[in-house]
């Protein structure tokens, strides 16, 4: 099976800088907006049902489709996932991606997920580079001299019905910190397992039309669906949809 491939664009999100004191009229303008974010933080999780049609939307298929098609089956790591960073970037990045998979790995019980130690033992490798490098280490990712590397970030994961072998994330330093955040937590979600977007989850990293840039709850509860026992890779939508309902609602459980 030849491997799947996924990537996709994101909007870039704009940075205000703030010069002058800051007066009345713009600390209420502040405090708006912190509450407007709490609100979002505190709302109430989608429906089962709707989880379960977002997992089976971003866990059986990919957003661009392999050689040989989107392997419309389970997909996820069946050994622990040993993190590595290379990081070629004028912006050095890589105490913040280490931050990110540590709490990654601390939000999600069931995933087993560390830093490689050494790097060389990896199977998935996350490359932070600036963007005039991001064709050149894309090409060298899908071993293709010729391809034009699409989006602003991307994840190559080599997968069949016995699992993914390993990914690549392809994630640009000098574009922004949101975008930066943004491209990070989706691509390595979806390395993990979730290699395709849906529109279902509003406020997900994996929906192209949110502005999210750290997982969410339902995000993290989807990675912990995923790993749990009850499903094995290579499993078809319609073996693993009967189980659905019990293992999410274990995963609502353990996920915060």
């Amino acid at each position: 099976m030849r491997p799947g491939v996924r990537g996709g664009s994101l909007p870039v999100t704009s940075q205000l800088r703030i010069d002058e004191p800051m007066h009345r009229g713009f600390l209420a303008l502040v405090l708006l907006v912190i509450g407007l974010t709490a609100s979002a933080a505190s709302a109430p999780l989608p429906s089962e049902e709707t989880l379960a049609e977002a997992f089976v939307a971003t866990a059986f298929g990919t957003e661009i489709p392999g050689f040989f098609g989107s392997g419309a089956y389970l997909k996820r790591f069946e050994r622990p996932i040993l993190f590595a960073i290379e990081d070629a970037a004028a912006q050095p990045r890589r105490r913040e991606v280490e931050a990110f998979i540590r709490r990654l790995s601390r939000e999600i019980p069931r995933l087993d997920a560390r830093l490689a130690r050494p790097p060389e033992q990896a199977n998935f490798v996350v490359h932070v580079v600036d963007r005039v490098d991001y064709q050149r280490t894309g090409r060298r990712i899908h071993r293709n001299p010729f391809m034009r590397v699409p989006g602003a970030c991307i994840v190559r994961s080599s997968f069949g019905r016995r699992g993914i072998r390993s990914s690549d994330a392809l994630v640009v330093s000098d574009a922004g910190d949101g975008l930066f955040r943004r491209c990070l937590a989706e691509e390595i979600l979806q390395g993990l397992g979730l290699l395709d977007d849906t529109e279902l989850l509003p406020d997900s990293v994996l929906n192209d039309r949110s502005a999210a840039e750290r997982p969410t709850r339902a995000d993290r509860i989807l990675v912990e669906t995923l790993y749990d026992a009850r499903l094995r890779p290579g499993m078809s939508i319609e073996t693993a949809r009967p189980l659905l309902g019990d293992i999410l609602r274990d995963a609502r459980r353990r996920t915060r």
